[in-house]
């Protein structure tokens, strides 16, 4: 099934979404990626949906890889009243280091609250749906004068973008979570509120022994984060520019220009990037988007995203199936209208991969030279056509691989199908087998011309090394 966009579309499984007839129709529409959030469900409903995308991908002949979203250290409200508590401009309020019910206070499930917050800082609640600010600490309580009033409810988030707080970026839940999609053998995983490096050091060391190695995926929703960006970028296979609590915790006005900042930086140190949060948040309710939203996911096209995702719109919304359907068709017509061209700038080549990009560019090169409808990649590890897929090639992309993992790597690596292919250790052999599998996926016709690249000794890591030109 050919694709219908480049950039991959991430789409989160939830209860509006999470049945054969839906997820089939989301498959149909676009949707590269099955996004488990693991701030809600338990781990028997996370596998029961598992159990559902497989049965549904294979039965229709298509690959979808799945995103473990970890929850990291989000501080929520405790139990409130069911009507929820309301906050008037002008009033004070407490909030209780405990996630306990505690007398003529809101409760907050961080109990090193009232020693890490200070007299003046601001604290936001539900998204920054409201804001107070410190101004005084009594005991377990802090003080606060509602600035933005509101009604608030149970579990809602809090967050604190001025207080130097020192909650673990890994909690035990998020190790139990981790364990169980290693079982599963889920494809790439998230972790949330990164600020350094240092967060993921524990998580990656669990992943870097485990025998099933996810991709691992640094969610930026902290200014920390932003400010620490190359040092994360060295230690993870990509980023998610997190919009929901990058947005309360920074500037409103700033964040398209991080968003830009982070997509460009990824891109240079060669990781993958995924724009979340709100794209299309209207289509929660409505099935047409706003104009506003269709700009909005059309930049992060421009600016050179690799993927997409979608939350709350698949989640829990009216229209799951037509949101995706939305989505990939602006991303679509996106692409049509922005070309690329290979970059020359040798900072690229940071890294140890620089025969691997070489060969990459190079290819993108032949093909926009000779009008090539395809550039067909023979990779054991994926880090080939990872390499193609940077430098943004205006043909298609077609990945032969004999490794499963490879295979599911490729549904979040913009412009990449794969295909299974057998083992080869030859040239002649990929040559063949590309031109066949290239036909087959509908990718190309008779006369047509492709490019094909592969490595010798085949299937060791960061050897590609030949290109040929081929005629079908």
């Amino acid at each position: 099934m050919k694709a219908i966009t480049k950039t991959k579309l991430i789409c989160t499984i939830g209860p509006a979404s999470n049945s054969e007839t839906t997820i089939r129709k989301m498959i149909e529409n676009g949707m590269n990626v099955a996004r488990l959030n693991f701030s809600h469900g338990t781990h028997e409903s996370h596998r029961e949906t598992i159990r559902l995308v497989r049965k549904i991908a294979k039965e229709m002949g298509v690959k979808i890889g799945f995103l473990q979203d970890l929850c990291g250290p989000k501080i929520r409200l405790g139990k409130l009243p069911e009507e929820g508590v309301r906050l008037i401009v002008g009033d004070y309020v407490a909030l209780a280091s405990s996630d306990e019910k505690c007398e003529n206070a809101l409760p907050v499930d961080y109990p090193k609250l009232h020693d890490e917050v200070q007299v003046g800082e601001r604290i936001l609640l539900a998204d920054g749906m409201m804001e107070l600010r410190v101004t005084g600490i009594d005991g377990v309580k802090v003080i606060c004068e509602v600035i933005t009033g509101g009604v608030v409810y149970t579990k809602k988030g809090v967050n604190m973008p001025q207080s130097d707080l020192h909650v673990p970026a890994f909690s035990e839940k998020d190790r139990e979570d981790l364990k169980m999609g290693l079982e599963e053998k889920l494809d790439f995983v998230a972790l949330s509120f990164v600020r350094s490096a240092k967060d993921l050091e524990e998580i990656k060391s669990i992943i870097d022994n485990s025998e099933h190695k996810p991709l691992l995926i640094a969610k930026i929703e902290k200014p920390q984060a932003v400010t620490n960006l190359e040092e994360i970028l060295d230690v993870v296979n990509g980023v998610m520019v997190a919009r929901g609590d990058l947005g309360v915790e920074m500037p409103l006005e700033e964040i398209p220009h991080v968003q830009k900042h982070i997509i460009a930086q990824a891109k240079k140190a060669g990781r993958i990037t995924i724009t979340a949060t709100q794209m299309l948040a209207s289509m929660v309710k409505a099935q047409r988007p706003t104009r506003g939203e269709t700009t909005d996911v059309a930049n992060a096209v421009i600016d050179g995203t690799d993927a997409l995702m979608l939350s709350d719109e698949t989640a829990n919304g009216d229209y799951p199936d037509v949101a995706v359907a939305t989505l990939a068709r602006i991303a679509r017509a996106a692409e049509q209208h922005n070309k690329h061209t290979p970059d020359f700038d040798s900072s690229l080549f940071r890294n140890t991969h620089s025969f691997t990009l070489a060969i990459g560019r190079a290819a993108c090169w032949l093909a926009k030279d000779v009008g090539a409808k395809a550039i067909v990649s023979y990779s054991a590890t994926g880090l080939a056509p990872y390499c193609i897929s940077r430098f943004r090639p205006e043909c298609e992309l077609l990945v032969l691989t004999f490794e499963e993992r490879v295979c599911s790597m490729m549904s979040l690596i913009w412009g990449a199908q794969a295909v299974y292919s057998e083992v080869m250790t030859d040239m002649d052999s990929v040559v063949e087998t590309a031109k066949i599998k290239a036909i087959e996926s509908g990718l190309v016709e008779q006369g047509d011309t492709i490019i094909v690249t592969a490595g010798m000794p085949f299937g060791k890591t960061g050897t590609t090394s030949l290109l040929r030109l081929v005629q079908i």
